[in-house]
């Protein structure tokens, strides 16, 4: 069990490295956009992003998901052939189609989304950019199946470094505003498409099976109502912000939930390694107990970085770079947002460790009911809480949607797959980050720039102290400590 969990935590590790310093790069377009974009600019990135995020789950029938779980279950190299050009050539010529449609209709849903047809152009460039991303990810989850991490992370980072540059290029030096923003998006999602092209040939046959097809798409469909209830839960408080309060305030939304999927990284790199890892180990007579220590492990992780993150926030957004703060002045007063945000993603991370029964059982449809209602939640949560709380109400609606899908997520699960998770140690683990938070909130003692250092690890030694590591867990770093001094 703990060669298995040192697999998972290695590429985990090389995932969410990786991340970090795509992500790294990434932030470097928040000084971008905050200072050099209006408040309404960036709310019409934000709302154009959120209408890719729905677009290309319809894009994708779902068969990248299909794509992925056979290919990791079936090891024979001709069957992953039929299973890999029959995703791509169908992929291809389904998002095609509907970039057509896109194409011809761009005035029409310019103004559904503005109140302008002026915008047609940056519709129909999202419309290629979905094109390129979503048959991409088809070469993407051949590196994800083979466990080819850092193939994977090469091209990503290659990605998103061709669109900070061509971001830096359009919006700062030619000031194109959000037309620039979406032409960098597509130069990089086209290059990523190219160096992927090779791996995706490689399984190239001249033919369509269709009755793999059919299989295909009884798994792959349940997934566009299940993850379109995911990204409405992750979007519909944008176009909510934007008609109730103004597209300044989706802006300054936007910007601090950015900030707070910061945590997004850990959770990212985590879900890339996990399903190809579940899968792979499902069958092995500790995997239950497997799972259970992953749950734990992975909220420990994640409590560290909430705390880190949040001691020091204020710092973050106020930092220069070259003389400019990394968040617009006009945008700091989004920070509100981003615990909440980071909770809400923390959340999501149990969703997935929990769903692992449903994906092992090949049982999809029930995704259908977890989003969906996570989603129903979110839309009605959204309309209350922003009347009465603003953006903050928005964040808010978005954690306890996530919170009913992990507890629907484990219900669902269980009747499946029952593992027992530790969940008194779990409430350990959130009492004694709770604890600290809220000390270092209310009691303002003050270390200077080591003030946030010094409460982490006093939330470590709380844990130490209050017996949440066992024996053999102490034991167990004991030995690995010393092996590494010597």
């Amino acid at each position: 069990m703990f060669r298995a969990m040192l697999r998972l935590v290695k590429h985990s590790a090389i995932y969410g490295t990786g991340y970090v310093l795509s992500r790294a790069l990434m932030f470097f377009l928040l000084p971008i956009h905050t200072n050099f974009m209006t408040k309404a600019q960036y709310g019409i990135v934000t709302e154009l992003y959120a209408f890719m995020a729905v677009g290309a789950i319809i894009y994708s029938l779902g068969l990248n998901n299909a794509e992925i779980q056979f290919y990791i279950t079936d090891s024979d190299r001709e069957k992953r052939k039929r299973l890999v050009s029959t995703a791509f050539y169908i992929t291809f010529i389904w998002t095609l189609f509907l970039s057509l449609i896109i194409f011809f209709g761009r005035t029409f849903l310019s103004g559904l989304f503005f109140h302008s047809k002026e915008y047609g152009s940056l519709v129909s460039i999202t419309a290629l950019i979905m094109v390129f991303d979503v048959v991409s990810l088809l070469g993407y989850n051949i590196y994800r199946a083979e466990q080819k991490s850092q193939f994977f992370i090469m091209i990503h980072f290659l990605q998103v470094a061709v669109i900070v540059v061509f971001t830096f290029l359009f919006v700062v030096k030619y000031r194109m505003g959000p037309r620039g923003v979406f032409l960098a998006n597509l130069i990089g999602s086209g290059t990523a498409f190219l160096f992927l092209l090779p791996v995706l040939s490689g399984f190239f046959i001249k033919t369509i099976d269709l009755k793999l097809l059919k299989r295909m798409l009884s798994f792959g469909l349940p997934f566009i109502p299940a993850i379109t209830g995911l990204v409405l839960i992750n979007v519909a408080d944008r176009f909510l912000i934007t008609r109730m309060l103004g597209l300044e305030a989706a802006g300054i939304y936007g910007a601090g939930y950015k900030l707070g999927m910061t945590i997004n990284l850990i959770v990212i790199g985590f879900s890339y390694a996990w399903h190809p890892f579940y899968l792979s180990v499902s069958k092995e007579p500790e995997s239950k107990e497997l799972f259970s220590t992953v749950l734990t492990y992975f909220l420990l992780l994640c409590a560290i970085v909430f705390l880190v993150i949040s001691f020091y926030l204020n710092d973050i957004v106020r930092f220069k770079i070259a003389g400019v703060t990394f968040f617009g002045r006009n945008f700091w007063d989004s920070t509100v947002i981003v615990p909440v945000v980071m909770l809400s993603y923390i959340m999501y991370g149990c969703v997935m460790i929990f769903q692992a029964g449903i994906y092992i059982n090949e049982k999809t449809k029930y995704l259908i009911l977890i989003s969906g209602t996570g989603a129903g939640f979110n839309i009605i949560g959204n309309i209350i809480l922003i009347r009465i709380f603003g953006i903050t109400g928005a964040a808010i609606a978005t954690f306890f949607s996530f919170a009913i899908m992990a507890v629907l997520s484990y219900i669902i699960s269980d009747k499946f797959l029952k593992i027992k998770y530790d969940f008194i140690r779990i409430l350990h683990l959130i009492m004694a980050a709770a604890a600290v938070y809220f000390s270092y909130k209310y009691f303002k003692i003050d270390f200077g720039r080591l003030t946030g250092i010094v409460f982490v690890l006093l939330f470590l030694l709380v844990l130490i102290v209050t017996g949440f590591f066992s024996v053999k867990e102490r034991e167990k770093v004991r030995h690995i400590l010393a092996r590494l001094w010597h």
